[in-house]
């Protein structure tokens, strides 16, 4: 990891290159004293790095679209803020600017260090290793347990709470549930016209992937029945296998209907969720397709049972978890106003209610899959949650 520093202030590499230096990753570091007046003009014209730190520069002068272009020039480059001024709003401008992490003055090392793996896990992932996604395979026990709801928004959450560059592919082919949940918008590009390309184009591919926001892209089933039942097993094999090499996560909506495609989809996925209500006919189908994944082979500890709506169905629910005791499950609290709200609006329920149980149970979904620790609120969601939210 390249690291450089830009200061007004010349003690500040000396003191902090000690730390910088601590992080195993660190490959290289530099620093340059300039004036506040003129930093954006230097950090232009530099190579770019993997985290830039700006240090006392930030002031109340500064034109914050100077940090905006600078992010939209190198994308890739992390800014972390060593933050001097005790101006609230001036730092939600420059949060809103793109700066990816904030270290108060006087910094502590442990501060400082934390807001550096978290830069270090933005680019490399939390294992540090070079992008291979990870493949989620969601799928219901029962049609209405809230699949697609449990799909969108935990793309949604491994998209924007832990920065990974995420695909939702909407394989509910006769539907298209996601597609509809999402967006509006009808692309002609969708899962069976790139699929049934004859040698993979990553530039295709990633024309037909609608954005949906920062890592978050669609890939929409088609509006055609006819053309989706044209989806062939191992055209699909092979667009699983280009999604993996262009995405770090790629999450599929599944329908219940077992068949070819279905199984195929299972072969590639590190993780097969499956989705229920705590209520006797989910039971019953859970049952049965657990039985079926064991018959054909995927492990056990690939596959985890999501109870969503938990906390709605008493007595009922209590026999449930009674049948689950010794599996993988994960409960999502019942939040049937927000969710209905989400379904509505097309928007995430992490968007629209961040600080929500369900909310908060699909970013511990999330961080469980990908095997990370949930974060804790960095300086940056503490300032916002304490003005924006009740």
């Amino acid at each position: 990891m390249r690291v450089h520093l830009l200061s007004a202030n010349p003690s500040s590499a000396a003191s902090l290159e000690p730390l910088v230096r601590q992080h195993s990753r660190v490959t290289s570091f530099a620093a340059s004293v300039v004036e506040a007046a003129h930093w954006a003009a230097t950090a232009r014209d530099m190579p770019a790095v993997d985290v830039l730190i700006l240090d006392d520069l930030i002031t109340q002068t500064t034109d914050v679209t100077e940090l905006q272009a600078l992010v939209k020039k190198n994308p890739d480059q992390l800014i972390l803020l060593l933050w001097r001024d005790g101006d609230t709003q001036l730092l939600i401008k420059a949060m809103d600017a793109g700066v990816a992490e904030v270290v108060r003055w006087p910094v502590r090392p442990e501060d400082f260090l934390h807001a550096l793996q978290k830069c270090d896990q933005k680019h490399y992932g939390y294992e540090g290793k070079d992008r291979h996604a990870r493949l989620i395979a969601v799928l219901p026990c029962k049609g209405g347990s809230g699949a697609t709801f449990v799909a969108t928004n935990l793309a949604y959450a491994l998209a924007t709470e832990f920065n990974r560059k995420t695909l939702l592919v909407d394989l509910d082919l006769q539907y298209g549930d996601a597609s509809f949940a999402m967006t509006e918008m009808l692309n002609p590009l969708n899962v069976v016209t790139v699929a049934g390309q004859e040698a993979d184009d990553d530039a295709y591919l990633m024309a037909a992937c609608f954005p949906l926001g920062k890592n978050l892209f669609l890939l929409q089933s088609p509006a055609d029945v006819e053309q989706a039942a044209r989806l062939k097993p191992d055209q699909l094999e092979r667009l699983l296998r280009q999604c993996e090499r262009l995405f770090d996560v790629v999450v599929l909506d599944l329908d219940k209907k077992i068949d070819a495609l279905f199984m195929k989809a299972l072969d590639h996925a590190n993780d097969i969720l499956q989705i229920m209500q705590a209520q006797i006919p989910d039971l019953r189908n859970l049952h049965k397709q657990s039985h079926f994944l064991n018959q054909l082979g995927y492990p056990s500890q690939k596959i985890h049972v999501v109870l969503n709506r938990a906390g709605l169905f008493g007595d009922l629910e209590r026999r449930v978890e009674h049948e689950l005791k010794g599996r993988n499950y994960f409960r999502i609290p019942d939040d049937a106003d927000k969710a209905l709200l989400a379904g509505t609006t097309g928007e995430p329920i992490l968007l629209l209610a961040p600080r929500s149980p369900a909310s908060r149970a699909l970013i511990a979904l999330a961080a469980s899959l990908l095997a990370v620790p949930v974060a804790e609120p960095g300086l940056l969601e503490r300032v916002r949650e304490f003005i924006f939210e009740p």
